[in-house]
């Protein structure tokens, strides 16, 4: 997911500094979740799936919350297999 030396996250970087109303992409980590949250998230996803990741983004600006979101599932849909699927993606190498 996150690609060769982060090349993936730095896309999705690019792809998210483009929107309107963002200034700068600072930060993003994503990182599996170990323990429940509290405050202010959005679930993307399915409810029982086997594994559970957290992307923690920092910026600047004022985005609609909405695009940076469909932006992320993007992201996600390009890089993540579904078990349901069955299907299998050979591993490049790269984390």
């Amino acid at each position: 997911m996150i690609g060769v030396s982060g090349s993936n996250v730095g896309k999705l970087k690019e792809d998210i500094a483009k929107l309107p109303s963002v200034e700068k992409v600072t930060r993003i980590n994503i990182e599996e979740q170990t323990k429940r949250y509290t405050g202010k998230f959005r679930n993307i996803g399915e409810r029982g799936a086997s594994e559970h990741i957290m992307m923690f983004i920092t910026l600047k600006g004022t985005p609609i919350f909405e695009n940076v979101q469909a932006v992320v599932e993007d992201f996600i849909k390009e890089h993540t297999v579904d078990e349901k699927k069955g299907d299998e993606e050979e591993f490049d190498g790269g984390w």
